[in-house]
């Protein structure tokens, strides 16, 4: 789908390109396997509700345009195509990301999107999904873009999270139905997370990371935010080398809101009557928030022990006033 423009372009339309191609001898080779491909891509089209915009289309990513040459010619979305054009974080990083890069994409995604930002990322393991499901159970936006077709989830323990953005966020993908995740698709699909996106935060990257592809087609357009990793440390590597080279360093979810140029979110209080409390448990309550705080966190804000903390939180968990998030974290149960 990469190569669709230039091809389109130089034959006026995909009506006569199409017409042209298909006189190739190795197209007609293939031209029965094509037309079954094409049909069953139009069938899973009409079945899922997919939008199919080319480049022409007045709902297609104005953002994207940036890419000129190289922008996809025809993108295939499920959703809420109006996500692409709020203001967006991009949020990337490592798939086998440390349990700090996971608390620092937790911290950084809670607080851009609770301030509005659509969170864009690849739904890839690690840090992407983290940001995903961070946005989701902050009850913001969040836009994932595919390295395969529109009806294919990959990884496939992501399919939860794929059906609950079909649902409250938004899919893109340049590639067509039923196209497989091959290495080669995800730099293109970088491509589009970067220029998608006002801002890009990479949280955890390796030298070798697919997170610094995102930087790099994105360095030209806007700014590019890091997280700072102890030095030592393979998956610091490419974070700290971004940060010597010119990136922005974050050290606060401050920095990212400075960034997008938004405001924090209002500060949301908890209500004590709306629970019986008994001071231990009030203790507990007064340090939480709707942020995800880790137990241990709460327990150090409460100075109070860890296992006595847990417990107190299951109890506020089982009536209603408290959440448990992945990683231990816990946070105020949203209002209504």
């Amino acid at each position: 789908m990469p190569q669709l423009r230039p091809v389109i372009e130089a034959h006026g339309s995909a009506v006569l390109a199409w017409r042209d191609v298909q006189q190739q001898a190795r197209v007609r080779r293939k031209l029965p396997l094509i037309e079954t491909r094409v049909r069953a891509g139009i069938e899973a089209i009409n079945a899922l509700g997919v939008q199919v915009l080319t480049i022409e289309d007045e709902r297609y990513p104005a953002r994207l345009r940036h890419l000129e040459d190289n922008a996809p010619y025809v993108l295939f979305a499920r959703g809420r195509l109006e996500l692409s054009r709020r203001k967006t974080l991009a949020v990337v990083g490592s798939r086998r990301c440390s349990e700090y890069g996971a608390d620092a994409a937790r911290t950084l995604t809670s607080a851009a999107a609770r301030a509005g930002a659509v969170i864009v990322s690849g739904l890839a393991l690690g840090i992407d999904g983290i940001a995903h499901q961070t946005a989701l159970d902050a009850g913001a936006d969040t836009i994932a873009v595919l390295g395969c077709g529109i009806d294919v989830c990959y990884p496939p323990r992501h399919l939860p999270l794929f059906e609950r953005i079909v649902r409250d966020g938004l899919l893109l993908t340049e590639f067509a139905p039923g196209a497989p995740p091959l290495p080669y698709h995800f730099p293109h699909r970088n491509r589009i997370i970067a220029l998608l996106s006002h801002s890009v935060l990479v949280v955890e990257a390796t030298r070798l990371s697919g997170s610094l592809s995102t930087a790099a087609r994105a360095r030209d357009h806007m700014e590019i935010l890091v997280v700072p990793g102890p030095m030592g440390r393979a998956g610091s590597e490419g974070c700290n080398a971004l940060i010597r080279d010119g990136a922005r360093i974050v050290l606060s979810s401050a920095d990212v809101l400075h960034s997008l140029d938004l405001a924090p979110a209002a500060a949301e209080t908890v209500v004590e009557t709306a629970i019986d409390l008994d001071p231990h448990a009030r203790r507990v309550w007064k340090v939480m928030s709707h942020d995800a705080l880790h137990v241990d966190e709460i327990a150090a804000r409460s100075r109070m022990p860890a296992a006595v903390v847990t417990h107190l939180l299951l109890e506020l968990e089982l009536a209603g006033q408290v959440r448990q998030l992945a990683g231990s974290r816990f946070s105020v149960m949203p209002q209504r």
